[in-house]
Formats: C-alpha cells, structure tokens, sequence
C-alpha cells in the first residue's frame, strides 16, 4: 500500500486501502485499537466496518482506508465512503465515515497518544487521495468521543462544523439485579413481577445464552426468523428480506463471533424461541444490537424480559460496568437509563467552494433551527431521511 502522509517527528505514517484483501492483514490490531478505544463501539471494529465495506456499499459509491503506521503497528485508522458526485458528476467529492440506519456512530479510531498528530496526517493523505473533496462527515458520536475534543481544538486548514444529533441510552451496571429494579415504577416492576413468572411456568421455558465461536451463524439465524415473523416481517423491514442486509449481519457476526465478542441471548417455551438478541461486548461495555419477539406471547413481554436476562447474566460475570442500548427508543425508558449525547462533525478545507456553499450555510442554517417554527420542519425532514435509509 502506497504512503501518502508521514511525520517524522512523530514517526507516523499513514498507507491507503483501497481493497479488502488490504486491511485483513490489520484485523486484529484494528480490532484491538477498537476494545480499548474510549468510544467502546463494535462500529470501529475490523469485523464491522470490513462487513460494511463487502455487502452495504451503495451504487455509484466507492471507498478508501487511512491507515495510521508507527513501524509495523497500526496506531489509527479512518474509513472514509466516498459519495456520488452532484451536478452531473462535475461536483467536488463528499466525504464520510461509513454510515447507515444499521450502522451508526463511526468515529476516527486512534491510540490517545497518537490522536493529536494523526489527524492533521489524515487531512493531508484525504488531500493526496481526493484533492477536490468539498467535506468529510464524522456522524452521530458521542460526546466523550476524543475526536470531538480534538477536532474542537482547531485544525490547520480546515473549518469545522458541529451539529448535536440526538442521544442514546445507557445503563450503569451496579453489584445486582434488583439496585436496578428499584428505578423502575411500581408498576412497571409489578408488570415485569408478573409476566415473568407466568411465562416460567410455561411447558419447557428455557434462557440460553451462546457467547464467542458458540455464537454460530445457523444460531443466529433464530434470531432473523424471529424477527421476520412479526411486524418487520410485514413491513418489509426484516434483516432476513433484504439479501444484503442478512449478508451484512451474518459477515458481522462471524467476524464479531472470531474476536470472542459476540453474545446471542434466546428464551424458548414450548419447543420454540420466543425472543432473540444480539449483544457485542467490548472491554467494558454491553452493546445491545438486535432484539426480536415472537408476536402470539407479546402478553408476557418477552422483549423486557430477555433485557432482564442480558443484565443479570451481564452483573453476573462482573465483565463490564455499562450496557448501551445505542438507541433512544421511547420504549427503553421504562428500564431507567441515563442519556449520552451524540454529535456529527463536519469538517471542510479551506477552499472558496466548501466555504462559500457548505460550511456557512450549515453554520446559517444550525443558527435558523433556533428560531421558532424552524425546528419542527428539521425534525420532519430527518424523519424523512432516515425512513429512506431504512429502505
């Protein structure tokens, strides 16, 4: 792989891929960069973002890889997707990290020590590889996330833009099961009281958890029926509809499955699975991922109840201190979680285009949601843009 940036003060350098059979040879540093990462995404893992790259790349789309080199050892890396270009074509590249409704929240990936002098590296290798880029999109990462710090910082030759986007729910794990329970209402913890004994009194209940190389596609393939036989399933938005989709999420589990992180939790009645879920841990941190029901025992609340399970085996092997739901989904509140805030970064060089006809309309218009009656159009467009994500 050619290098395109160097530093030799600092010792960096940075190589650019551009082919998948060039970042295998990283899998596992990468991997291991993404475990120890502050962030504790599977998102900047080798398994997921290789996963994107083979099976959710869209027409007219291409893509390259910065790779961050002290010697032999990977010390930062940035997936960059590079988007169709506007106006017949004649328009400057836009840039952005790997990002879709199945995807979110993929961030620069470096060691901490490394961080301050790789991204200026990174600015100048995207000027080698695409020097008409009108700018990069760093979406939806939270707000502990060293980037944002950084980045904030200043950047010689670049003008940046930082747009909240939203938040997603987490919990602090404590030493049981019940110092949780105790945030839930009266009756929401009656409810779970309730429905939980009824559905273990059931012929054959059963909760299994399959975690590492015991978390098999054939496995995981429970958990796409599950969710192909409900509602999804009648919308058409199940994973297993989809091809490449289903693809995507089996690439990833195999992958995830490899690295010794990937946990499937089941509850099964009566001869068959009533509820399914996907979980990735990292080194500290639970990433709930997927979660399905079989709709005829919704009167037990199964989705709730293989939540229960995840945290209590989760207290019970004291491996990591937090699960995060991703998510904000309204019905995730009733668990009592905390929030953390997610932002999107836009990053433009300093060239009259990018300026005149990006970064001020996007710091004009971020200014304009302040004022009423503006906001709710914003919201409406959003929703807009992620159900054409969704299809």
């Amino acid at each position: 792989m050619p290098v395109v940036a160097s530093d030799e003060k600092s010792g960096l350098a940075v190589c650019v891929a551009t082919r998948l059979d060039e970042l295998s040879p990283y899998a596992d540093q990468w991997n291991r960069l993404a475990y120890e990462s502050v962030q504790q995404k599977p998102s900047l893992s080798y398994a997921w973002i290789s996963s994107f790259l083979e099976h959710r790349m869209r027409p007219r789309e291409s893509w390259f890889c910065l790779l961050g080199l002290k010697g032999q050892e990977l010390v930062g890396v940035l997936p960059v997707v590079v988007k169709p270009r506007g106006l017949f074509g004649l328009g400057p590249h836009r840039l952005c990290t790997p990002a879709d409704f199945h995807t979110l929240s993929v961030d620069l990936l470096a060691r901490p020590e490394h961080l301050g002098a790789i991204i200026p590296l990174f600015l100048r290798a995207i000027d080698k590889v695409q020097p008409r880029w009108f700018c990069l999109e760093v979406s939806h990462i939270q707000e502990t996330s060293p980037s944002i710090a950084a980045i904030g910082a200043g950047l010689p030759g670049v003008t940046t833009v930082t747009r909240y986007d939203g938040f997603g729910y987490f919990l602090k794990l404590p030493e049981n099961l019940e110092l949780i329970r105790s945030t839930w209402s009266y009756n929401f913890r009656k409810q779970m009281n309730r429905v939980g004994r009824r559905l273990r009194e059931l012929n054959g209940f059963k909760e299994n958890v399959l975690r590492g190389k015991d978390a098999t596609v054939e496995s995981f393939q429970k958990l796409l029926d599950v969710e192909a036989s409900g509602w999804k399933g009648r919308r058409g938005t199940a994973i297993k509809i989809s091809p490449s989709l289903a693809q995507f999420y089996i690439s990833l589990c195999q992958r995830l499955a490899e690295a010794g992180w990937l946990e499937l939790y089941f509850l099964e009645v009566e001869g068959k699975t009533i509820a399914a879920s996907m979980v990735v841990r990292l080194r500290s941190t639970g990433v709930g991922l997927k979660i399905a029901y079989d709709e005829a025992y919704q009167k037990y609340s199964p989705g709730y109840l293989i939540i229960e399970y995840k945290l209590r085996e989760a207290i019970a092997l004291h491996q990591i201190d937090t699960f995060d739901f991703v998510s904000d989904s309204k019905w995730q509140k009733s668990l009592g979680p905390s929030t953390r805030d997610y932002f999107s970064l836009y990053i433009y060089p300093r060239h009259p285009i990018p300026l005149l006809f990006g970064a001020c309309p996007r710091k004009a218009y971020l200014f304009l949601r302040r004022v009423p009656g503006v906001l709710p159009v914003y919201r409406w467009l959003a929703r807009l843009r992620r159900r054409e994500e969704r299809e």
